[in-house]
Formats: C-alpha cells, sequence, structure tokens
C-alpha cells in the first residue's frame, strides 16, 4: 500500500525487486554501488548509518537511483577508532596489502595497528615495501624482524618497475574478490592503483621535507574494479584513507595481543594468565624483550595500543 505524505497526495511505491549490489564508495547518504557490472548511484536510509565500502546490499531501483534496503550479513570489517568512536573502512576483504616505504616511510607503529586490526577479523596480511630503489640501510633490518614473524613480504619499486610483475601475480590469486591497499601518506599507495586502474586518478602525495612523512591525499575509501587478462572475474581493489593515526581503541586486550604472535606465544608462559606484559615483575615477555626474542619496536607497539585500550576505558 502507498504511503500518504503531509500534502495529502500518496507516494508511490518502490518496486519489490531486490537486486544484489556491492558499495564502492560513500559519501554522507549517497552511495555508488556496483550492479551487475555497472556503476550506479544509490541512497542509504537514515537507518542505515553504517553502510560501508566492499559491503553486499539489497538495493532496489527507483527512478534515477537505487535505494539500499539492508545490509547483508558482512565476513569482516574493517575499523579503526576516531575521535572515541568507531570508524568502519571495508568489510568482505579476502587480503590487506599494508603498503609502506623505506627509510621514514616504513613506520612500524602504524605496520602494527593495522595487522592486529587485521588479524582480529581474520583478514590476511602482506606488507608491500615500495621505494626499493632509494637507500634503505635503516630498513633491512626491521623488515627481516617481521620476516621471522612469518608475515608476507614483498618489495618493490613501482616507478621503477621493479617486482612490479611479481605484485600482479600476487593480486591474480583467484581466491581474492576484494582486496584494501593501506598506509600512510606518501608511500606510493596511490600510484600503485593509478598503475592498477589509469581511470582511479588518484592524486598521489608528496613527501615533507620537514618531517619525512608524507601529505595525506585520500579521505575517503573508495573501491575499483581491477581487470587483469589473468583474472576471470575483476578484482575489487579498495583504496583507504592515507591517515597516519590507525586507532585501536575498539580491539580488546586479547585482541590486541592476537596481533603480536611472539607475545602471544611466549605470554602462555607467564606465571600469571591474565599478565599484561607491561607492570608485572615475573613476565616471561619482559624476559624475552631483554634478551632479544622480542623485538623492542613491537614491544612499543604493544605498549602503545594497550594503553590507548585503557585510556579509552576511562570515558
Amino acid at each position: 500500500m502507498a504511503k500518504g505524505n503531509r500534502s495529502g497526495t500518496t507516494a508511490p511505491e518502490r518496486p519489490g525487486e531486490l537486486l544484489p549490489a556491492r558499495v564502492i564508495s560513500v559519501s554522507r547518504r549517497n552511495v555508488k554501488l556496483l550492479l551487475e557490472n555497472r556503476v550506479v548511484e544509490g541512497v542509504s536510509s537514515r537507518a542505515l548509518k553504517d553502510v560501508t565500502v566492499g559491503d553486499m546490499v539489497a538495493a532496489s531501483p527507483g527512478k534515477d537511483k537505487f535505494f539500499i534496503e539492508e545490509i547483508l550479513p558482512r565476513k569482516n570489517c574493517l575499523a579503526r577508532s576516531y575521535r572515541e568512536q568507531q570508524k568502519s573502512l571495508a568489510s568482505n576483504l579476502d587480503h590487506v596489502f599494508i603498503v609502506t616505504a623505506v627509510e621514514s616511510l616504513f613506520q612500524p607503529l602504524f605496520i602494527d595497528r593495522v595487522i592486529g586490526v587485521c588479524r582480529s577479523e581474520d583478514i590476511p596480511v602482506t606488507l608491500v615495501v615500495n621505494k626499493a630503489d632509494l637507500p634503505a640501510e635503516t630498513t633491512v633490518e626491521t623488515i627481516e624482524i617481521y620476516k621471522e614473524l612469518k608475515i608476507p613480504i614483498h618489495i618493490m619499486s613501482v616507478k621503477k618497475s621493479l617486482r612490479w610483475n611479481e605484485f600482479l601475480q600476487l593480486l591474480a590469486n583467484p581466491q581474492l574478490n576484494v582486496v584494501a591497499l593501506a598506509g600512510v601518506s606518501g608511500v606510493g599507495k596511490s600510484t600503485i592503483l593509478n598503475k592498477l586502474v589509469p581511470e582511479a586518478s588518484r592524486r598521489t602525495g608528496e613527501v615533507s621535507r620537514k618531517t619525512g612523512l608524507g601529505i595525506q591525499t585520500t579521505t575517503l575509501a573508495v573501491g575499483y574494479e581491477y581487470k587483469p587478462e589473468a583474472r576471470v572475474t575483476p578484482l575489487l581493489v579498495i583504496d583507504l584513507p592515507g591517515v597516519q593515526s590507525f586507532g585501536v581503541a575498539h580491539l580488546s586486550k586479547d585482541g590486541v595481543i592476537h596481533g603480536f604472535s611472539e607475545i602471544e606465544a611466549i605470554g602462555r608462559k607467564c606465571k600469571f594468565g591474565n599478565c599484561s606484559h607491561m607492570a608485572e615483575e615475573e613476565c616471561e615477555v619482559k624476559v624475552a624483550l631483554e634478551d632479544g626474542r622480542i623485538a623492542f619496536f613491537r614491544y612499543e607497539s604493544y605498549c602503545r595500543m594497550i594503553e590507548e585500550i585503557k585510556e579509552a576505558r576511562k570515558y
């Protein structure tokens, strides 16, 4: 039955047909949907505030837009904490490629946070080290530590096309349908995307001479179809915002520990089952830190994340 409006007339019902579609961008109440290999405009109701890039939704066709009626169940959702709120970034991810670069742009504190959040959602990760054509003396040792932790690593240079084809082979994996590129600004994330999907035309960022860090250019997550000949179906590549801070206040203590496999494993030997590996004196993790079995930068990442959670719980 049609619903009446304030003028007394009746508003036409939307067609009952519901079609599956993938969300590829979200801006306020307007969204873009990938539906049957074409991009269409969509609108979500106020009741569906949490529509996220990567979501599968049920949409009904309207006169010139599609109406999102339902968000279909997600298999995962990558989120970060920001200003005491949890912000969803992308959902239904098969893999996250954490893009970094050598020297000052290689930031373990950021990398460890993304790894931790991904592991809390059972999302596989690969660390992509870009700009390998530049000097990287101070980065080599840190990369080796991640290798020892069994974290997949791909070292390349996009601009020099160094090991670029090997990167394309990673994306050709038929088990991947939706992937995301995460990284701080300046590491070459947008350059990678533009090379994969030239029509994306994502603005590339410069590196600040003062800080050595990137200048943020990506502000919203956006999905793009990558259509290589090696794939039967297109791959949706989501470009995540190039944020310098990746808040983890929404995680639990156990969730944080799960992101640090070496701390999780050694922590099982601690005297106290609820050991935080920070204030306790009889702590096997601290012993491992002293004898070099745990890298100091990894322990520092862990402590900062735990402190962030504790601080958030006060409010």
